[in-house]
Order: C-alpha cells, then sequence, then structure tokens
C-alpha cells in the first residue's frame, strides 16, 4: 500500500505535530502574524465555559457544529443527485461541495450578529444559517463561477471579481 504525504498530514498525529510546531515558536517569540499569551489561557478558559453553560445548561444537549450543517441536507441532496444526472463524478461533486463550504464561510467571515438575508420565499434569517442559505443561492445562481456552463462551481476569476455593497 503506498502511502502519500498529504494521507499523512491528514492525520491526527499531524495535525498535533504541526500544532506543536506552531506552539514551541511562538514560545520563542518567531512568529510573524501572531503571539501566544499564556498569562490571558485561564481568563479565556473561564469566559468559554462560563458561555457555554449559560447557553447550554445540558452539555450532552450542545449539537455538533459546522457550516455544512447550515445548508439543507434535502437541497444538498437534491444538488448531488443533479449532478449525478449531469455526469459528474464523485470526487468533482465532493470538489464542489468542499467549495460551497469555504466560500460559506469566507462569506460568513465578519458579517456581524446583525447581518440577515431574505430568502426567495420572503423568510428573514440570520447569523450563519442566513449566510450559509444566501451562499448555497450565490453557488447555484453562479455568483462564484465565470462559466455559465457550469454555475454551481467555484472558481477564483469570479471570487476575485465579486463585489459586495454594504446595506
Amino acid at each position: 500500500m503506498t502511502v502519500f504525504p498529504q494521507d499523512h498530514l491528514r492525520t491526527l498525529a499531524s495535525i498535533r505535530e504541526r500544532c506543536n510546531q506552531v506552539y514551541e515558536k511562538s514560545k520563542r517569540g518567531e512568529l510573524t502574524c501572531f503571539d501566544v499569551d499564556e498569562s490571558a489561557l485561564p481568563a479565556i478558559v473561564d469566559h468559554v465555559a462560563s458561555t457555554t453553560t449559560r447557553r447550554y445548561p445540558q452539555l450532552d444537549k450542545i449539537l455538533p457544529h459546522s457550516r455544512l450543517r447550515h445548508f439543507n441536507p434535502t437541497q444538498i441532496n437534491e444538488l448531488k443527485a443533479s449532478w449525478e444526472e449531469k455526469g459528474v463524478d464523485a470526487v468533482e461533486q465532493s470538489r464542489r461541495l468542499i467549495d460551497l463550504v469555504i466560500v460559506s464561510v469566507l462569506v460568513d467571515a465578519g458579517a456581524g450578529q446583525k447581518w440577515k438575508y431574505k430568502t426567495g420565499s420572503g423568510e428573514i434569517i440570520g447569523r450563519s444559517e442566513g449566510l450559509a442559505i444566501a451562499s448555497y443561492d450565490m453557488f447555484l445562481n453562479g455568483y462564484f463561477s465565470s462559466s455559465r456552463d457550469l454555475p454551481d462551481r467555484v472558481d477564483g476569476k469570479n471570487v476575485r471579481n465579486l463585489i459586495t455593497n454594504a446595506v
């Protein structure tokens, strides 16, 4: 069995190894983008614990959270079925889903608590759920693709040219 470098980089051991390398560099003051202030860790832990237990008194009731879970599963299944009908292979389908999730996270960055999206049916949805729906709609309508023939994909050219207007 051939082991490729990218296979190792996807392992938990490799991720922990890389995180430890960054942490060690931070202790030596060798990072250029940020510093680690370990004296702030107790206050951060207290804040996170307090916020979490205030919002979720029963910790075992916290739902798993991810961008992909913000998308409607029925819509994602319909999207995948439409790709299968068009002959899009499984690898390309995976690429497109990953692109959708990544561009959705980028759309979400810095949107703030007050941001809301009005769906085609007139429903107003805020926060990450609304941003997921907005980015999904944009994805389907070709906002992230430079090809009219392939609207439901993401490419760098159109993302670079995308202009947003604050309302």
